[in-house]
């Protein structure tokens, strides 16, 4: 293992050196003012990755903004599920793309990385199935009402309280499901950044992602029924 300092900060790599000169001769070790040009594209790279990432991120936002990714079916409202998966999706990509661009190589996905997307999908979908549910049912009520009053109680609201709180305010539910996403995200880019690759997480904090997003799911079903 060597100890190699890139763009992105310093990192422990396995790599392969070999010593030569501008002809091809080999070169003893020994020898002093031996020049090393370990990767010629890095700097190119360096640059183009950081670019799809801004690049990423930018059409993110404007996609956000424009009310296609994270709102609630029938509701103006933002889904806590949706911004789940918006959250892992751009830390996955947009660390993947970062580790390629000063590696050169496309790391593989461990296995717990894939996992954490699926809970987060998982959880999306649940959450879609049980908007689309009240939806229907309001709408079989009553098809000439509005789904969502105009004077809906999230009227108004910041983006983090809306994310927070059901029809019936802020739920301890919401609450943890948020609290545990921001922090193993934050952890994830983390391990990401100090050991230059996918991490490998510990069962313990799979488990505890799964069990807050199934707390989540099936709990909201009942949201607004008191």
């Amino acid at each position: 293992m060597k100890k190699e300092i890139n763009s992105w900060g310093e990192h422990e790599a396995k790599v392969r050196m070999s010593f030569g000169n501008a002809t091809g001769e080999h070169v003893q070790i020994e020898k002093p003012n031996v020049t090393i040009d370990f990767d010629p594209n890095f700097t190119v790279r360096s640059w183009i990755g950081r670019g799809i990432i801004l690049l990423i991120i930018f059409m993110f936002f404007v996609l956000v903004k424009r009310n296609y990714f994270l709102k609630a079916v029938g509701s103006s409202k933002y889904s806590l599920s949706r911004v789940q998966l918006g959250w892992w999706t751009m830390i996955v990509i947009c660390c993947y793309i970062a580790l390629w661009s000063d590696s050169g190589v496309l790391v593989p996905l461990t296995t717990d990385t894939l996992i954490l997307l699926g809970i987060s999908a998982g959880t999306a979908a649940a959450a879609q199935t049980i908007d689309i549910n009240r939806v229907q049912a309001l709408k079989s009520q009553n098809p000439a009402a509005p789904v969502e009053p105009a004077n809906a109680a999230h009227k108004g609201q910041s983006f983090l309280f809306q994310i927070l709180s059901d029809h019936d305010g802020i739920n301890i539910q919401r609450f943890q499901s948020v609290v545990f996403t921001f922090f193993i995200g934050v952890f994830f880019v983390f391990e990401v950044i100090t050991k230059f690759e996918m991490p490998d997480l510990d069962p313990g904090i799979l488990g505890l992602m799964g069990i807050s997003s199934a707390t989540y799911a099936g709990l909201k079903t009942n949201e607004g029924k008191n």
